[in-house]
């Protein structure tokens, strides 16, 4: 407060010309404390105004309760007379004070009360808070933390007892790995070189070299030690021939005196770290006396020599020893049955081996003597990539076993669709399950709740699993109405909320005039509208003749055609043409219809495009009473990345289903990759295979682009020349080759006739061998070689410049044993952006020329020919399976172009079943050649032949029973570009030559028999001229030609194929 502050007396005139200066206490001595220096009294000219100072002064608490002696004191220092004093003094108890008495020597009024009130309030509101917590506590934490304790007790358990098993397996692992390791290669000792091995001491090493310093660098450190121990132990014994670490390097220096020069200083680093790593020199240290009292009282190291002992072969060089000596070399002239098997095992043995050998290290110890890094070499890398396999098969089998142990086996487990999605019991009750284990809260949403987000909560188990079920408006009526939009809602741990179509639904659709992303429909159709399935599967094919087809694309007029269309429509077409497999494909759900079916969004939705999933199962049970096989084109190999109507973020993370970042992505295709190695996608993936061979009656799967997944490049940018390392490497995509093996093995295991087909243009070893050995598991692969073979030639050569040879080790360039799909043209070639067959070799005179009515021009007439001799020679030569895209049987005259946002019709997304239907147009003789093929290929059983070898006289009758079905090329003429085979029985002859034909054309048969002809691509109904006559016999003449035993002669017009039968 202002009345507290100190007084000081300054003149009138300058009443603020210095600061007031603090006034200290009087000591009881009468003394002023003089913590700071009061300023000099100031000359008062104005008596009057410096007593009523004073006045004011004696009224401040420091003065007045000083004594009176002070206060005279105090007030003569200030320039005041003894009359003033006196006046002054008898002034002061008649005044009331100016300032506010003394109070502080008085005890302050208590703040207790206040403080006791503060406490009171704060033990209120502790006590409230308190209450409100364990409110909170009892009511809402207590439940999820007892749920959680009890989930984490039970994945204890789980844990625990996966653990068990581990170190189950572990010991069983541990056990068969000491046995594999007695047979494992071991890094052979360090060998020195051969000019080194006779010298035993450094004089005859040294002699050896000449004593050329230039040479010393090159000696071998291992030499040097060497010959320096034996040396300097000769005519020693005991410990005196063992030299110390100091003795030794002494010695060798008093022997070399270039070790002394600053290149041989380097050098000795070299020998020390040679001499402390090198197994074959041991040193033997001494242990400190016991009188030792520092370092210098203990025994030195002292080093000896150990020769190595001659290391034995194992069993496995041995064996994999005499079984190279037994495989056939390339420059081998001929080829027998063991050989061919021995190459088999050879291949399964390398595809085995790998994976064994490939984490296997050389140990740190033979740093010294195997090089810098310890590395075998160029040995040791061609190793690894040798044995890359055994991986795959080792996780093959730990899948299985788990899938056995935790899910009851492959039945079980592939049955996820039967607990996942919507399920319907006989009563009407439904039960859907979604995997979402980031979502925090989840809901189902829909017409039949009016999409309330609170009405229909579901419950997540331990493992992320949301559940709710819905019971029955009355019995048999489920609660969710047939055909109704249905959602899942989640709530994010960020708090976002996000709706997704269900993962497993079975039922989606699209109105383009609202959105172009899908609705999801909840499908249960009533008893009576439920297809009722009429026909058995056909049995299992063995000479697969394929119609790949699209079910949208299958009608003559500009719009999106129908299942039941196609059944109507298409089925007797194929019937017809003699086709026993129709692959059907773009059947998943895929939102963007100009993807072809190759952008996935829902994977168990059959698409809603075509028509209702009940007219699915018709046309597939009304094929299968035509006795035809129909396959699915499967796309396991990526999804679409929508997220709306997608898989992608459907929990709000991007690595539910697939990989995290990109990894996940793929760069070209524009999509997501999925994440083989997660157990529940295994179950998603498994599961719809299953479902469509279940639900829909499927027979087998054409799995689309497996060399993406195989191979963590995906192929992009990367050639595959047919070496291991390629195959077998770090590029191999170990978990998607897994999964492949698990769906091969699960198939096949469940379904004993179904037929799987791999894309695969890498050429991967084993692809089409059965997973229990060692092989993938695919019955067939695509020769996707074959068609690039055909557009190249066809685009960028003359008829003169096809080189013959070449075409016929494309068509016959297989993995034995492994068997194949051939064909001239797929979908790929159809598509926009490439040209079909037909138009390749016709081009523009298609639209003008293809009448009957108008002149057969040139362009038309060589068209007509090689379409048919290019399909015949690659049918009956290119694999152990044949297949067509549809309309390119009759040359459809177009490529396919999906409706897209640069171009909304629907003109060249169809197929113009009309052209090959009128009668005056000549696409008709192109499908007559194609029926009458396909039956042919179907009554002789070429397709079914064993493959084409060619390795001369050891597949004649009397060493293989099955020599007349075997395939043998005999001729490959490059100057009349003439090609003859033989193939079940049947003798195939081509004339390429543009424009000579050849009369009594000599080639070989193995069979002497009289022969005909059963089928002539130059007959009129085929659009030729009738230049061969059909009812001419050949007979054989015995005599050997082309390697066969008979021969016959034949006239072959220009362009043209035979087929010769007896």
């Amino acid at each position: 407060m202002a009345e507290e502050k100190s007084i000081e007396i300054s003149p009138a005139s300058r009443p603020s010309s210095n600061p007031p200066a603090e006034v200290q206490p009087l000591t009881p001595e009468g003394r002023q404390d003089t913590l700071t220096t009061p300023p000099p009294t100031a000359v008062v000219s104005d008596r009057s105004e410096l007593l009523s100072r004073a006045r004011v002064f004696l009224q401040s608490p420091q003065i007045l309760h000083q004594d009176t002696l002070a206060k005279r004191s105090f007030l003569a220092e200030k320039g005041l007379n003894e009359m003033e004093i006196d006046g002054l003094l008898r002034e002061l108890p008649l005044q009331r004070p100016l300032v506010p008495p003394r109070t502080y020597p008085q005890q302050p009024p208590s703040n207790l009360p206040t403080l006791l009130l503060g406490l009171i309030r704060l033990f209120s509101w502790i006590a409230g808070g308190s209450a409100a917590l364990i409110f909170i506590y009892y009511r809402f934490l207590l439940p999820r933390i007892t749920q959680t304790t009890l989930a984490r007790r039970s994945i204890k358990s789980h844990h625990l007892s996966l653990l068990r098993r581990l170190n189950e397996s572990l010991t069983s692992l541990k056990e068969s790995q000491k046995e594999s390791y007695s047979v494992l290669p071991r890094p052979e000792p360090f060998k020195e070189p051969a000019r080194y091995q006779a010298c035993h001491s450094v004089v005859d090493m040294l002699k050896e070299i000449g004593d050329k310093a230039a040479d010393m660098e090159n000696i071998p450190p291992v030499t040097l030690i060497r010959c320096g121990l034996e040396s300097f132990g000769e005519g020693k014994e005991g410990d005196l021939s063992k030299p110390t670490t100091e003795e030794l390097f002494q010695y060798l220096e008093g022997q070399v005196p270039w070790l002394a020069s600053e290149d041989g200083l380097k050098y000795e680093q070299k020998l020390w770290e040679t001499l402390s790593t090198c197994p074959l020199f041991i040193g033997t240290p001494s242990l400190p006396t016991s009188n030792a009292e520092n370092f210098e009282d203990q025994k030195p190291t002292r080093w000896t020599y150990a020769a190595p002992e001659p290391a034995e072969p194992s069993p496995v060089s041995e064996s994999m020893n005499a079984l190279s000596r037994s495989l056939p070399k390339s420059s081998a002239p001929q080829h027998n049955s063991r050989q061919h098997t021995l190459q088999a095992l050879a291949e399964f043995t390398g595809y085995i081996s790998t994976q064994v050998y490939m984490p296997y290290r050389p140990p740190s110890s033979a740093a010294g003597f195997l090089g810098s890094g310890g590395s075998l070499g160029p040995a040791e890398d061609e190793f690894r990539r040798e044995i890359r396999a055994l991986k795959g098969l080792v996780l093959n089998r730990k899948w299985k076993d788990t899938i056995e142990q935790s899910e009851g086996g492959y039945d079980s487990f592939t049955k996820g669709y039967l607990k996942f999605g919507f399920n319907v019991a006989k009563d009407g009750q439904v039960v859907y399950r979604e995997w979402a284990p980031n979502a925090t809260e989840a809901n189902l949403i829909g017409d039949f709740n009016e999409w309330s987000r609170t009405s229909h909560p579901m419950k997540k188990d331990n493992y992320g699993v949301w559940e709710i079920t819905i019971l029955p408006t009355s019995p048999g009526v489920s609660a969710i109405p047939h055909d109704s939009k249905i959602k899942i809602s989640m709530l994010l741990p960020t708090g976002q909320r996000i709706e997704r179509l269900p993962a497993w639904i079975k039922r989606v659709t699209q109105d383009l005039s609202v959105s172009p992303v899908y609705d999801a429909r909840f499908w249960n159709p009533p008893e009576s509208e439920t297809y009722k399935f009429k026909n058995p599967r056909p049995p299992k094919p063995t000479n697969l003749r394929i119609y790949e087809a699209h079910v949208g694309i299958s009608t003559s007029e500009p719009r999106v055609g129908t299942y039941s269309e196609f059944t109507r429509n298409i089925l007797p077409r194929i019937k017809d043409l003699g086709y026993n497999v129709i692959q059907l494909m773009a059947v998943m759900e895929h939102a963007y219809y100009a993807s072809f079916g190759y952008q996935v969004t829902s994977f168990f939705a059959a698409s809603s495009r075509y028509g209702s999933p009940e007219d699915l199962k018709e046309l597939i049970d009304t094929a299968h009473g035509m006795g035809l096989t129909v396959l699915l084109d499967i796309v396991h190999s990526h999804a679409c990345k929508n997220v709306l109507d997608g898989l992608n973020e459907f929990d709000g993370t991007d690595h539910l289903y697939f990989h995290e970042g990109s990894k996940g992505r793929h760069e070209l295709w524009d999509s997501r990759l999925f994440n083989y190695s997660q157990h529940e996608v295994l179950r998603f993936l498994m599961s719809n295979l299953r479902f469509y061979m279940d639900v829909f009656q499927f027979d087998g799967f054409r799995f689309d682009g497996v060399t993406s997944m195989m191979y963590k490049h995906h192929g992009i940018g990367t050639g595959f020349s047919g070496g291991y390392h390629e195959y077998f490497g770090e590029a191999a995509d170990i978990e998607a080759i897994v999964y492949l093996m698990l769906a091969n093995d699960a198939i096949h295991s469940l379904y004993p006739n179904a037929i799987t087909i791999a894309e695969d243009v890498s050429g991967m070893p084993l692809l089409g061998a059965p997973v229990d050995k060692g092989g993938v598991g695919f019955d067939y692969r695509l020769s996707m070689a074959i068609p690039d073979m055909w557009i190249k030639l066809l685009k960028h050569k003359s008829d003169d410049e096809w080189n013959i040879g070449n075409i016929v080790f494309t068509l016959t360039n297989r993995r034995y044993g492994e068997k194949s799909i051939a064909y001239c043209e797929s979908h790929d070639q159809a598509l926009v952006g490439d040209k079909t067959l037909a138009f390749w070799l016709m081009d523009k005179e298609m639209y003008t020329n293809m009448s009957d009515m108008t002149e057969m021009t040139p362009v038309i007439s060589r068209g007509l020919a090689l379409h048919k001799m290019i399909r015949l020679l690659t049918h009956s030569l290119g694999g152990e399976g044949y297949l067509n895209f549809e309309g390119n049987e009759f040359g459809h005259p177009e490529a396919c172009h999906m409706p897209c946002l640069h171009q909304n019709s629907f003109h060249y997304a169809r197929r113009q079943w009309n052209v090959v239907d009128d009668s005056l147009l000549r696409y008709r003789y192109l499908n007559n050649f194609d029926r009458a093929m396909n039956h042919l290929a179907g009554n002789t059983g070429w397709l079914e032949s064993p493959q084409v070898k060619a390795y001369g006289k050891d597949y004649s009758p009397n060493s293989n029973p099955l020599a007349s079905m075997q395939a043998y090329v005999s001729l490959k003429n490059e100057a009349d570009k003439v090609i003859v085979y033989e193939r079940a029985g049947l003798l195939f002859i081509f004339n390429f030559n543009p424009t000579q034909s050849f009369t009594d054309y000599r080639v070989g048969v193995e069979e002497a028999a009289e022969y005909r002809i059963v089928l002539s691509s130059d007959e009129q109904r085929f659009g030729g001229f009738d230049n061969v006559k059909l009812n001419v016999k050949f007979i054989t003449t015995p005599m050997e030609w082309n390697n066969r035993k008979n021969w016959l002669q034949v006239y072959i017009p220009a362009r043209t194929g035979l087929v010769l039968s007896k």
